[in-house]
């Protein structure tokens, strides 16, 4: 088995931190989740259901996981395009970041 590069590592548990800290303050607010829309809700749960099988697929180096977080953040990008969701410049530099690093890494991948 291939080793995984220090980087990828590094990237997935940043993004599982910054997952669980989006879940961790949505549960701590409750009345912020109670006064989303419920689309939004469904929505937000989804990405970051999302989010976190794709950071598992990275992790195991493979190569659904990189174009799982492609897809991921293409849909994220579209629905602040929609005005769905507010989009942030962190919507399109974390994906972009793990996109290309994952890139580089491809021939490694399985």
């Amino acid at each position: 088995m291939t080793e995984r590069p220090r980087t990828l590592t590094a990237l997935c548990i940043i993004g599982w931190s910054a997952i669980a800290l989006a879940v961790g303050s949505v549960i701590l607010r409750s009345d912020l989740l109670a006064a989303l829309p419920e689309a939004e809700a469904v929505g937000g749960t989804i990405a970051l259901a999302g989010s976190a099988v794709a950071l598992l697929g990275y992790w195991r180096m493979r190569r659904w996981g990189l174009w799982l977080i492609l897809a991921v953040a293409c849909a994220r990008v579209i629905a602040g395009w929609l005005d769905l969701f507010p989009l942030r410049l962190t919507d399109l530099v974390w994906p972009a970041i793990i996109v290309v690093v994952g890139l580089y890494y491809y021939r490694r991948f399985s």
